[in-house]
């Protein structure tokens, strides 16, 4: 059996008339193809979210993958099958942006939902103040790597201004290459 991953694109324009044989072409030898989607067809799709061409998209795409889930695990740099169905997997992550990259404090705050022992080390570690100098502050180059710090900011507050402005010059670069 031919394993298939089609393109959000090439998804999306399935619905459309002119493509209406190679669409049924496709539904009618689903037996012999063995169709699979992955969280990266919502990536681009979620920030369409409310036009209504997305919920059709989201339909086209289950008539192909039923409910053939590959989820890459990035640290393993593995695949791995899951059976859901594209509708449920945009309900479980409909409202939800995609490109926010979270804080260490709400990373930090879900290894304490799963290791309440460790992420109540780490929470605590993160509240440790971390004053800092005013000639520091006065520079422009520390502006710039941590911006909107509060007077008084903890570790964590560090931390997360810091990988904000990271996020924010990662993401600004991918947007302008």
């Amino acid at each position: 059996m031919k394993r298939v991953y089609l393109d959000w694109g090439v998804v999306s324009n399935l619905k459309k008339p002119e493509y209406a044989n190679i669409r049924e072409f496709l539904i009618t030898h689903k037996r012999d193809l063995f169709f699979v989607y992955s969280s990266a067809h919502f990536e681009d799709a979620m920030r369409s979210e409310g036009d209504e061409r997305l919920l059709q998209d989201i339909q086209m795409l289950e008539s192909l993958v039923d409910n053939h889930l590959l989820s890459y695990n990035q640290k393993e740099k593995t695949a791995h099958p899951y059976l859901a169905t594209p509708s449920d997997y945009y309900q479980t992550h409909k409202g939800q942006n995609l490109d926010r990259v979270p804080s260490f404090s709400e990373l930090v705050s879900s290894v304490d939902n799963d290791v309440p022992l460790v992420g109540g080390l780490l929470k605590a570690i993160l509240d440790i103040p971390f004053p800092i100098p005013e000639e520091a502050r006065s520079q422009k180059l520390f502006g710039m790597m941590l911006p909107g710090l509060p007077e008084m900011p903890s570790l964590g507050d560090v931390i997360d201004s810091g990988m904000e402005e990271v996020c924010l010059r990662l993401s600004t670069r991918r947007w302008l290459s």
